[in-house]
């Protein structure tokens, strides 16, 4: 069994095993649709957190006298992660386009054209 990892090397492998030096260049979009894929898993499992500790906060100030549903418990949980999921793949919060900036070298990221203000 293969665990994913972060890891801009293991990342850079084929499916066939062959190292990055080999068959994948940073350029290669097939390299650069995994790493897009791994930073918006990582921002949605980053929002999934949060929305985890921000319910632990509002569970404290519930009042103790109410009893816990494991069940409803388990169904929130799996909605804020589908919640999470999918502000992940809008990449709302920017955290998987910095992910991306730098996992990848300058040539492989498009630059984004800059706006310029006029009054």
């Amino acid at each position: 069994m293969t665990t994913m990892t972060l890891e801009p090397m293991h990342l850079m492998q084929t499916p066939g095993g062959a190292s990055a030096g080999e068959a994948v260049k940073p350029a290669d979009p097939t390299y650069r649709k995994r790493v897009e894929e791994a930073a918006v898993q990582f921002e949605g499992l980053f929002i999934a957190q949060m929305l985890n500790e921000m319910k632990k906060a509002t569970d404290q100030l519930k009042s103790d006298d109410s009893g816990t549903d494991r069940t409803s418990d388990a169904m929130l949980d799996y909605a804020n992660r589908a919640v999470a999921d999918a502000i992940a793949h809008q990449r709302a919060f920017g955290i998987a386009d910095t992910l991306v900036a730098q996992m990848l070298p300058p040539e492989a990221t498009p630059a984004a054209p800059v706006a310029h203000a006029q009054d």
